[in-house]
């Protein structure tokens, strides 16, 4: 079967051009530099049908004042999440949100994983087909990413297996297999990027109790069975909001409600201003056994800046507001 033809692709983006953007991120100039030539040659490879960049400074507020972070960004496609969606600015609608991680991509992480990619995956990265269409896919580029991204939070990884299916019976594949000490102990992990915690995190809400119960129902235990003696099945997730205690506690609450299918729910958020960016929630027992092999987000990570747009009504600037018609 002959496969479908690529979409016309624009010129390439020069590697200079890369490393003028890199450089507000990445200081050090010979760093910048190794990175922008990877970007050059992993954005060949992704072959978006139209790729742009763009820089500029994302407001942020340090105690009293008021600073400018600069932050990059690229631009590849449809997503399915834009400012520009939104009809009103009263309702909280996840698509109607738009900005680093959503409608675009963050240029410092996506250089971060390039350098992951290669060092964990290389018998992937570059080559593999379906990997390529992935992140070619406007609407699972910014999911594959994060799940290459998890693959650095472990050392001592002995062996990547991606899309692995536990059981030939069940449904979906789990993102990766991973093999450690001498391949005596697995770890079975399922990414999830959770893009509507954006909303928890612009208007303040709560982490919803009833929402995990069913997203972890629905999305990820149909891809696991039981763990073996030397097997720990773990969900990874990617939050917009911080880990805050109400997160920790129905986590915890529901790993622990009876459910036999995961050992342990690491969590990772790009909010790490006032709370830590990371937590893990293990069941007693082997799932302990990953603590030594756990390496959390590091200080570049940490200062990744990611921009969020969304609707907002300004009651009193009175302004004139007429509802655009709805999409057929």
């Amino acid at each position: 079967m002959t496969p479908d033809p690529l979409p016309a692709a624009q010129p390439p983006i020069p590697q200079e051009i890369f490393s003028e953007y890199l450089a507000y991120v990445v200081p050090d100039p010979s760093e910048c530099g190794k990175r922008a030539a990877f970007l050059k040659e992993d954005f060949n490879w992704v072959n978006f049908a139209r790729l742009s960049l763009s820089a500029g400074p994302c407001r942020h507020r340090l105690g009293h004042q008021i600073i400018e972070l600069p932050v990059v960004e690229y631009h590849f496609g449809k997503t399915g999440f834009s400012a520009d969606n939104a009809e009103n600015p009263f309702e909280n609608r996840a698509e109607w949100f738009g900005g680093t991680g959503l409608s675009c991509g963050s240029l410092h992480l996506f250089s971060k994983v390039g350098l992951i990619a290669r060092a964990r995956i290389p018998q992937y990265w570059l080559k593999s087909v379906p990997l390529a269409e992935a992140l070619r896919n406007p609407t699972q580029h910014l999911n594959t990413v994060e799940e290459i991204w998890w693959l650095d939070r472990f050392i001592g990884v002995e062996h990547v297996t991606m899309a692995a299916r536990l059981v030939p019976g069940l449904e979906r594949d789990i993102d990766w297999r991973m093999q450690f000490n001498g391949g005596r102990l697995a770890l079975n992990l399922e990414v999830k990027r959770v893009p509507s915690d954006c909303i928890r995190h612009v208007r303040g809400r709560q982490f919803g109790r009833e929402w995990f119960k069913k997203f972890c129902e629905e999305k990820v235990l149909p891809k696991y069975r039981p763990s073996g003696s030397g097997e720990i099945n773990v969900l990874a997730l990617s939050l917009f909001g911080e880990i805050d205690r109400d997160v920790q506690l129905i986590v915890s609450d529901w790993l622990t409600s009876g459910q036999n299918l995961l050992d342990g729910i690491l969590i990772a958020s790009r909010e790490s201003r006032r709370r830590s960016g990371f937590d893990r929630q293990l069941l007693a027992g082997k799932a302990h056994l990953l603590t030594q092999f756990l390496n959390p987000p590091d200080a570049e990570d940490q200062r990744m800046v990611f921009r969020l747009q969304h609707p907002q009504d300004y009651p009193e600037l009175d302004l004139p507001f007429v509802k655009p018609p709805r999409k057929p």
